[in-house]
């Protein structure tokens, strides 16, 4: 029964805490939810933004961003740079629109993985092997009587 519990908590937890990844949305969506969360865009001249809630209406996105720029040090080491930034922005021109979905793919596999992984430890640790009464010493065992 102990055996049962744990596989599934682990499912329990495979399955609620699941695989992310950005996908790209197309144009023809940009408005079609009045606010996303966890979006990524580009604009037409380069720039780069992330959010963690932004308003789309027809023709517009607007939310606090995160402008994300590359920046060189004095020792010529270029490095990425996070600024918080108010934004408002005519969705013409956005050049890429991304926003962070659960993968359930990727995650049903990683549950699947670690359900295999589970049995497997379960099946090694319930075998029983072969006692040819063999004592620990690694002599000889008694003579065999014929």
């Amino acid at each position: 029964m102990k055996v049962v519990s744990s596989v599934l908590v682990l499912a329990m937890f495979v399955s609620t805490s699941g695989c992310s990844s950005l996908v790209q949305v197309p144009r023809a969506e940009f408005a079609a939810a009045p606010e996303r969360k966890n979006v990524l865009i580009r604009t037409d001249e380069g720039e780069q933004y992330a959010f963690d809630k932004v308003s789309v209406t027809a023709d517009s996105l607007s939310g606090t961003g995160y402008q994300q720029r590359t920046v060189v040090r004095g020792d010529g080491d270029s490095m990425i740079e996070e600024v918080e930034t108010q934004v408002r922005l005519p969705l013409d021109r956005i050049v890429s629109f991304q926003e962070r979905k659960k993968d359930w793919g990727r995650a049903a596999k990683w549950g699947v993985g670690a359900a295999a992984a589970g049995a497997l430890v379960i099946a090694v640790g319930t075998s029983k092997g072969n006692d040819d009464g063999a004592q620990p010493g690694g002599g000889k065992g008694p003579p065999v009587d014929f």
